[in-house]
């Protein structure tokens, strides 16, 4: 996804982390993924070592509802405590801010404006994926 700046941000799946284990919560649904940033022609890759398929839904959930104003959160948080979505306000434009903590003092974000053309093709490029690796838990993550 390209942002205002010509900045990129991908979650690239490679696979599940576990390729045929199925019903069993969290493991049947783990994800072996990456961040991809490209900022200001800068490239990087980040291991999201704990990434879900119920975090995935998660987010285009939560993209739908700012989408329809209907949210109730400004900020996604996820089980990798380095990870989080939020939505902010720069020079009163709304943005959607992914901010990865490296570690206590480098921090890598990316930020795309909040409006009806973002946001939908942000949460169809979400969509993809759950469509591409869908839940094997066989569990029901009530997420909406």
């Amino acid at each position: 996804m390209k942002n205002h700046n010509g900045d990129i941000m991908k979650i690239h799946v490679i696979n599940y982390q576990f390729d045929n284990l199925y019903n069993k919560l969290y493991d049947s649904d783990w994800l072996e993924a990456e961040l991809i940033m490209i900022i200001s022609k800068r490239k990087i890759k980040i291991n999201l070592e704990f990434l879900i398929i119920e975090e995935l839904e998660r987010i285009y959930f939560w993209l739908i509802q700012i989408l329809n104003k209907n949210y109730a959160d400004s900020k996604l948080e996820f089980i990798d405590p380095n990870l989080k979505f939020k939505i902010m306000t720069r020079s009163k434009i709304p943005v959607l801010k992914i901010i990865y903590y490296m570690n206590d003092t480098k921090i890598e974000c990316w930020e795309l404006i909040i409006n009806t053309a973002n946001i939908n093709s942000l949460a169809n490029k979400i969509n993809k994926i759950i469509i591409n690796y869908p839940c094997r838990c066989g569990k029901t993550h009530n997420i909406n």
